[in-house]
């Protein structure tokens, strides 16, 4: 059964089922914790599976549909530009946000280099607003923090 679902952005998506299926890589269980708690709040996801490494989020890919997988860049970087890669090219129609600490945002390019469509650094951005992005992003949208647009910004301009 298909459900409309509306992304805030005066867009309705259509998804299979009630709710947005996230998937989440992150051993951070902090992030993990509110994350369940927000996408329960929203009404429109639910955290439908949470792995610790790029090869578990590889097999949970394949087992079951995700519409959305949120991939923690705190993790050792091989390992998270290696479950971004996987899931972009996975066939599979799953969106890819990367969330990031500020010291980690050097990482930015690499992760939207492998498939990630939005981009958010932790400190600034409460999981709330990370629900709001994954929605936005399954419509079509992709978010990235001011920060993240400063940085990328400034390396530009460094570069050029």
């Amino acid at each position: 059964m298909n459900s409309q679902i509306a992304t805030g952005s005066g867009r309705e998506l259509r998804v299979p089922g009630n709710l947005l299926r996230v998937l989440v890589m992150s051993g951070d269980s902090l992030l993990v914790g509110s994350l369940t708690d927000a996408c329960r709040a929203d009404g429109r996801t639910e955290l439908a599976a949470t792995v610790g490494s790029a090869e578990a989020a590889f097999q949970a890919i394949q087992c079951e549909p995700f519409d959305l997988a949120l991939i923690d860049f705190d993790l050792p970087i091989l390992e998270s530009i290696g479950a971004v890669q996987m899931i972009a090219s996975a066939g599979t129609h799953t969106e890819v946000m990367v969330v990031l600490s500020m010291a980690n945002i050097g990482g930015v390019l690499s992760a939207v280099q492998a498939g990630a469509n939005s981009v958010l650094t932790k400190e600034r951005t409460n999981s709330q607003e990370v629900v709001q992005a994954l929605v936005r992003l399954c419509a079509g949208e992709s978010s990235i923090s001011p920060e993240i647009a400063r940085h990328l910004i400034e390396r530009y301009q460094r570069t050029h």
